[in-house]
């Protein structure tokens, strides 16, 4: 065979492996501001449970500080994973809004006041998490990125659960 026919047969062969072959899907950004807000709240989660346990009065407080903090470890060990896997750098710390509630947490009194300012803006926090949640499982298109929301949803739905019981058996809300 020519040397130039063979290399025009190679060349063809070369740009057709390289059409049929997909390139790596890129997560929408959907996907990626959720993979940011998640893992935002995952710090912020790990930064009240951690307070939770240490200051936390009520047995309830420091028994769901202590859970929690496990449950946002491995929710974000597991989200850190998918990230990376999808070339999606995430921040170093929690957003300016949860470090604000953070700060706060850390200033209040001991006692039944750090117990209710907990539990409230655990209850909200968790609130907002299962929307970003349903947000990405309603519009995400990223495999790996959806199946972590899935998981991250059973977690928080039953922090959420818990902390309303909490609060409730601490009188903060009607019980339902």
């Amino acid at each position: 065979m020519k040397p130039i026919r063979w290399l025009f047969i190679v060349v063809v062969a070369t740009v057709a492996v390289a059409v049929a072959t997909p390139a790596a899907a890129q997560p929408s950004p959907n996907d990626k501001t959720f993979l940011v807000s998640a893992h935002q709240a995952y710090l912020a989660g790990m930064a009240a449970a951690g307070l939770a346990a240490q200051r936390g009065t009520a047995s309830q407080v420091k028994d769901l500080g202590n859970r929690f903090h496990d449950e946002y470890a491995k929710l974000d060990a597991d989200l850190t994973a998918v990230a990376q896997r999808s070339g999606v750098k995430l921040p170093g710390e929690m957003s300016q809004n949860q470090q604000a509630v953070a700060d706060q947490l850390k200033q209040a009194t001991a006692g039944a006041p750090f117990d209710a300012l907990w539990l409230r803006t655990q209850r909200a926090a968790t609130g907002d998490t299962m929307k970003d949640i349903q947000q990405e499982r309603n519009y995400g298109t990223d495999r790996a990125v959806k199946a972590h929301a899935d998981q991250a949803l059973d977690v928080v739905r039953d922090q959420y659960v818990a902390v309303d019981a909490a609060g409730a058996q601490l009188g903060l809300w009607p019980s339902r």
